[in-house]
C-alpha cells in the first residue's frame, strides 16, 4: 500500500481576518489514516498524519513524499500549515486641508487661520496644535491606522512613515 499526502487547505482572509487552516485525510485502499492533534489548528501548526495498515497489507518501498514508516504497520508524515495571512487592509492617508491667516480688507482684523483633519476610514487623524490657531507655528498632522488597516509601502507627498519595530506594511 502506498500512503498519500492528506490535502491542506491553508488559511486566508476572510474580511480582515484569518481562518483556520483545515486538512483532509486521503482514502487509499489498505490504508487507515489518523492526525495528531485531530482539530483546532492554527496557522503556523505543525501536526502528525499517520497511516496504518489494515491487515494482509505491507508498505512500498521507499515511502513516497516524506512518509517515515515508524512500525512495519504505520508511517507517519509531518504536515506544518503556513502563517496567517496579513489580512488588514492596505489605505493611504489623505492630506488635511488649511487656511493661511488672512486680512480681508484693510482695516479689519485678520481671519485666523484653521485646519481640517480628513476622515478616511481605517485612520484616526491627530494634530499637535489645537484651535484656535495662530499665524506663525507649525502644526503636525499624525494618522494612525487602526486595528485592521495598514499603510502601503508609499505614502502620498508630504508624509512621513513612523514605525515601530513590530509594524509593517
Amino acid at each position: 500500500a502506498t500512503p498519500e499526502s492528506p490535502d491542506v487547505t491553508q488559511s486566508v482572509c476572510n474580511g480582515h481576518n484569518p481562518t483556520d487552516p483545515a486538512l483532509s485525510l486521503p482514502n487509499s485502499e489498505g490504508i487507515d489514516y489518523s492526525v495528531d492533534p485531530k482539530s483546532g489548528w492554527q496557522p503556523g501548526d505543525t501536526v502528525t498524519v499517520t497511516a496504518t495498515l489494515q491487515g494482509g497489507y505491507k508498505f512500498v518501498s521507499p515511502m513516497p513524499n516524506a512518509w517515515t514508516a515508524t512500525t512495519a504497520t504505520t508511517a507517519t508524515k509531518s504536515v506544518t500549515f503556513d502563517a496567517a495571512p496579513d489580512c488588514r487592509s492596505i489605505i493611504k492617508p489623505d492630506a488635511p486641508s488649511m487656511t493661511e491667516e488672512a486680512c480681508p480688507a484693510t482695516g479689519t482684523p485678520p481671519v485666523a487661520p484653521t485646519l481640517t483633519l480628513p476622515t478616511t476610514t481605517g485612520i484616526d487623524y491627530s494634530a499637535d496644535e489645537q484651535p484656535p490657531y495662530s499665524g506663525g507655528p507649525v502644526a503636525t498632522v499624525t494618522a494612525t491606522t487602526e486595528h485592521d488597516y495598514k499603510l502601503g509601502a508609499s505614502l502620498p507627498c508630504g508624509w512621513v512613515r513612523h514605525m515601530s519595530p513590530a509594524d509593517d506594511y
